[in-house]
């Protein structure tokens, strides 16, 4: 009888270590996983970039005024009938942003953000289209989700994967008081 029970062990265990090693066979390497992984991330992102960017193009064909494009692909529009000088970006102390929906919608009042350079509330759009922006004006820029708010969104009013208008204001006398 103990043999028998020694015999149905040691069977269940070599059982048991063939089948373990016929599904680590099937598995995929880890690194293998991780990396398809990443491009499959890579390739979705790349589709909703593209998605987005199409909406942004048609919402720019109906607008009345001309946007043009920075070098980053934000697309900007603003009137400066008194020339105004544009200021580089790190000298400036303080700057006005309306958040809007393509469709017109206010998502929030108007935020002062200061120092807007270094202040990481500030969406890394609006910063990299500073150097289009003159002072004094009120400029209209587009933003993909990927320069504004990304895959999280804002925490609160802006979805994620939201394309945003920002409209932007930077006053002509740059001190830190409101």
């Amino acid at each position: 009888m103990r043999g028998r029970l020694i015999k149905g062990v040691v069977c269940v265990l070599l059982m048991f270590t063939l089948l373990s090693c016929i599904e680590q066979q099937a598995r995929k390497p880890i690194q293998q996983s991780k990396s398809q992984h990443i491009e499959n991330s890579v390739q979705e992102n790349q589709l909703r970039l593209a998605r987005e960017v199409e909406v942004i193009e048609q919402w720019l064909t109906s607008q009345t005024s001309a946007f043009s494009e920075s070098p980053h692909g934000i697309f900007y529009s603003y009137s400066n009938p008194k020339n105004r000088p544009i200021l580089p970006p790190e000298n400036l102390k303080k700057i006005y942003v309306l958040f809007e929906h393509l469709n017109g919608e206010p998502i929030y009042d108007w935020k002062i953000f200061q120092n807007p350079v270094s202040n990481q509330d500030v969406p890394q759009g609006i910063v990299l289209s500073l150097p289009n922006i003159p002072v004094g004006i009120e400029t209209s820029v587009v933003l993909t989700s990927f320069l504004a708010y990304g895959s999280s969104g804002d925490g609160s009013s802006i979805g994620p994967y939201t394309p945003v208008v920002a409209r932007i204001y930077i006053p002509l006398i740059q001190n830190k008081s409101s």
